[in-house]
């Protein structure tokens, strides 16, 4: 059995077999999304085709040609988080490496290309749901401002409100201080896992969203409204690599929850 892919800007047709998919994913789960080949226009106004791969409707990117580096037809390309909260995905275009924000990936693959004077918005504030029908908007900068201040996602603190007012040089509490590896490396245990202060999960809910994911074959659109994390987080638990303290691998995982 096949999936058609339509690319509509070329207006042709593309015929993938199933099985050649069916690595990360089930049969009905590649046939109950629409799929496109990924496109983003870069800062010079550019369009990107990223032809190796497709996008499904709800931001699963599949791989669909062999890599160079030994990548296999049918894997599912991981999905990150940068500095500022905001969902990233690599991937290849001619042997380089391209890093994209997730959002504007989706908008101008499903929607149209974002116009030089804007940017995306995520209408309800969650930086990692990206429907592109739902959620996301081009709006002009001044707009995603505004609506950043009437979400309280932004404060701003200035003059002598802010807490680093005239400190500066000596004056700055962070003056000469530098933490030793061992220092850094204590914090950076102090804040894994459960006792981040940002984390969504428990180690208990980490191995629900394996078992389900193994044994019952959940997918992933579903598994991220139940436990209301992204696809990245969902992604990253199932492959081992976040929420893992056996350091199993993906086939450990499986064989250990999917029995």
């Amino acid at each position: 059995m096949f999936i058609h892919i339509t690319v509509s800007w070329k207006k042709i047709r593309m015929k993938i077999k199933i099985n050649s998919l069916m690595r990360n994913l089930t049969r009905r789960e590649i046939k109950e999304r629409r799929w496109r080949i990924p496109k983003f226009w870069d800062t010079r106004g550019k369009k990107i085709s990223l032809s190796d791969y497709i996008i499904s409707n709800d931001g699963i990117v599949i791989r669909i040609v062999e890599g160079k580096g030994g990548a296999h037809i049918g894997k599912i390309s991981t999905i990150g988080i940068n500095l500022k909260e905001y969902e990233t995905i690599d991937l290849r275009k001619d042997g380089k490496r391209i890093r994209i924000l997730f959002h504007r990936l989706m908008y101008e693959t499903w929607i149209k290309k974002i116009p030089k004077e804007k940017q995306i918005n995520h209408k309800n504030g969650i930086k990692w749901d990206n429907d592109p029908w739902r959620n996301l908007e081009a709006v002009t900068s001044k707009e995603n401002m505004r609506h950043a201040m009437k979400k309280g996602l932004w404060h701003c603190l200035k003059g002598k409100d802010h807490p680093m007012y005239g400190k500066r040089g000596k004056d700055s509490p962070n003056y000469g201080r530098k933490n030793s590896l061992e220092t850094i490396r204590k914090m950076s245990e102090a804040q894994r896992g459960e006792k981040h202060p940002g984390a969504r999960l428990t180690q208990e809910k980490a191995k629900k969203i394996l078992s389900l994911r193994y044994k019952k074959n959940w997918v992933y659109s579903k598994l991220m409204n139940t436990f209301d994390v992204s696809q990245g987080c969902i992604q990253a638990i199932v492959e081992g690599k976040s929420w893992n303290i056996e350091k199993l691998t993906k086939e450990e995982l499986r064989e250990k929850y999917g029995n």
